[in-house]
């Protein structure tokens, strides 16, 4: 990271699979990457140990549970957790429909810093992935996807309102090892009650080993 704070970061992630069904995967990051933004512009920093649990009874069922734990250079200890629900209810050659479902569940030791850190909050939101083969070739493919959730957040103290994600974007696979992704990403959000909508651009390249 550059900028007001200057660092290097770094992180492990280590997983486990007793059972086909079964995975078990634990990471740690130093200068985590999910450290605020607003934190970094006032030198402050934090460190990220995590786990997560899945049950996978195939590709068409999954659930997952998440935990975490992220403690601020200001004294600030966050704690998270999560649930996430997959289930593929439209299965054809080129053409899959995902429903999705998340709940997410944080809560801080001090709000009273310069970054978004509430009391406690409560994240619970609906929806599914359509995602279409346009072109394959052996193991080359363009995929196409549209992804959209909407749900509800509650802040303690703020109360509760509603908050959605519209997003499509392109894969291109040249091999199976490697994937080229970009995309547009329309959110909704809500922060100490003030709603803030945003839209981002993602490109993002994944290289296997």
């Amino acid at each position: 990271n550059t900028g007001t704070h200057s660092g290097t970061g770094g992180g492990v992630t280590a997983d486990w699979q007793p059972f086909d069904t079964w995975r078990i995967g634990v990471s740690g990051e130093r200068f985590a990457r999910s450290t605020p933004m607003r934190a970094l512009r006032y030198g402050i920093t934090s460190d990220e140990p995590a786990a997560r649990v899945t049950w996978r009874r195939d590709e068409s069922l999954s659930f997952a549970v998440t935990a975490a734990y992220q403690p601020f250079s200001d004294g600030n200890r966050r704690t998270a957790g999560g649930f996430e629900a997959r289930a593929l209810i439209i299965d054809l050659p080129h053409f899959d429909v995902t429903a999705r479902g998340d709940l997410y569940t944080s809560a801080n030791s001090r709000s009273d810093g310069p970054y978004f850190a509430p009391r406690s909050d409560l994240t619970a939101t609906a929806g599914m992935m359509i995602e279409h083969v346009a072109w394959r070739r052996y193991e080359n493919s363009f995929v196409h996807a549209l992804t959209i959730d909407a749900g509800s957040y509650s802040q303690q103290g703020y109360g509760t309102g509603w908050v959605g994600t519209l997003g499509y974007e392109h894969r291109w696979r040249f091999d199976p090892l490697t994937e080229f992704r970009y995309g547009i990403q329309a959110t909704r959000r809500i922060y100490d009650g003030d709603v803030e909508r945003g839209i981002a651009l993602i490109i993002a390249l994944t290289q296997r080993l």
